[in-house]
């Protein structure tokens, strides 16, 4: 075995020694990196599960080709082999690299078995094209630490085992042992921000600084303990600013979490953005740029008590009622002015709403029904009122909503039970007198 098969060989079973029984998954463009990968770990492991995940993104005319190529090398070397066609048309705005990364990912994290470990073939001038880039863009720690050795993904693992090792010794590996591989045209074009470091950038500061990985990666290494104590601080803060979320608000486009306004105000601005990020990434969103996150500093964080404001970008949004911030998806189109009639032997599904209504909700609710058998589904469109106490006159629906708690942007989309133009209930939340 030659030092430099060795060395792969080495790193391979570090990175994988945690875990001798987990199945293995190899991204696979049958390019040269992901060719040694795939190469070394044929080598290498026995009596484990392995297998090739092949991502077809349809952007080449010979795609179809590097297919039929990676199916090839997979059966010669008896690798289970997998493609997958992914659009990249539904991540428009990204940007060509960063929509075809993204399909790719989804692909990746769709397609992963539970506790499997997907193997990308990264290594030590990604990592320094990739800091390069987040520098470029003005990231913070979280982006200067560059690819992660690992991570969760999908049911299982992320492990990017090559990471210490030069795409020139990946070369010489695919040399010595014979082994070809697609090379991508796009990968030489210059319009493309990676392909102009990679050609242009980082060969001639390798020639200034000849041990450019090294120091890179120690870089990196630093910004990653960075990022890990921000996070950690972050969560801490976290668990002091989290409150419930009222499960009434099921089916309204309910919240995914809320936070204490009056509490993240006594942070520093500094620890406000870093939990703010962290709260956004712990519940599955993107997240937002520098400059949003300052307007939802700004606009929504300090905004009056009386405002709800409003802070989109992609598919989230943060707003705020009261003492909380609310963050959640942006809201389905709704029809307030819409009248249904209901037939309470029936289901009546709202579908946009994300709720069914049933007679046995409505008893649940304590509502009384006799000899009822057909109400009338409406919204809130001003002036509604209900007798919620023999004792009392009737509460304006506007007063209702604001005891219970509910947020003024869900208050037209919550379920009004009418009958014979009398307000009976409103779903989930108060009842009439009588019925």
């Amino acid at each position: 075995m030659s030092d430099l098969q060795s060395k792969i060989a080495q790193y391979l079973e570090t990175m994988l020694s945690t875990d001798q029984q987990s199945p293995l998954c190899v991204a696979f463009s049958g390019g040269l990196d992901s060719t040694v990968l795939l190469h070394a770990l044929v080598q290498q492991v026995v009596d484990r599960p392995l297998r090739a995940l092949h991502i077809n993104h349809q952007l080449q005319g010979s795609a179809d080709d590097w297919q039929a190529h990676c199916r090839q090398f997979c059966q010669d070397h008896a690798v289970a082999f997998q493609s997958i066609r992914v659009v990249t048309e539904a991540f428009q705005g990204l940007g060509l690299e960063g929509a075809a990364r993204a399909a790719r990912y989804q692909a990746f994290s769709e397609n992963l078995g539970q506790g499997e470990s997907l193997l990308t073939a990264h290594h030590a001038d990604d990592q320094v094209e990739t800091m390069l880039l987040a520098l470029m863009r003005g990231s913070g720690a979280l982006g200067l630490a560059a690819c992660a050795a690992q991570r969760p993904l999908g049911q299982g693992q992320l492990i990017r085992p090559l990471l210490d090792i030069s795409r020139q010794q990946l070369q010489q590996y695919a040399e010595q042992h014979h082994l070809s591989w697609i090379d991508d045209p796009s990968n030489q074009s210059l319009a493309f921000d990676r392909n102009y470091l990679r050609h242009e950038v980082i060969p001639r500061l390798a020639m200034r600084w000849p041990q450019l990985n090294t120091t890179v990666s120690r870089s990196i290494t630093w910004q990653s303990e960075q990022s890990q104590l921000l996070s950690d601080l972050a969560a801490s803060d976290l668990t002091q600013l989290e409150l419930d979320v009222a499960p009434t608000y099921d089916g309204l486009g309910s919240p995914v979490s809320t936070v204490d306004c009056k509490q993240l105000l006594a942070l520093s601005p500094a620890r406000q953005r870093n939990v703010l990020r962290h709260w956004m990434s712990s519940k599955g969103f993107v997240l937002p740029s520098a400059a949003v996150l300052e307007q939802i500093r700004t606009a929504a964080l300090t905004s009056g008590s009386e405002t709800s404001p409003r802070v989109q970008w992609g598919e989230a949004e943060i707003r705020r009622y009261r003492q909380q911030l609310y963050l959640q998806t942006p809201l389905a189109e709704h029809d307030a002015s819409q009248c249904l009639s209901w037939d309470l032997q029936q289901t009546l599904d709202l579908s946009l709403l994300g709720i069914v209504l049933t007679q046995a909700d409505l008893l649940q609710q304590g509502l009384k029904l006799p000899q009822i058998t057909q109400v009338q589904v409406r919204f809130r469109s001003g002036g509604e009122s209900i007798r919620v106490s023999k004792r009392a006159c009737s509460k304006d629906l506007k007063g209702v909503f604001q005891e219970f708690g509910l947020p003024p942007w869900l208050r037209d989309r919550v379920p009004l039970i009418f009958y014979q133009d009398e307000l009976i209930c409103v779903w989930n939340i108060a009842i009439s007198d009588g019925y």
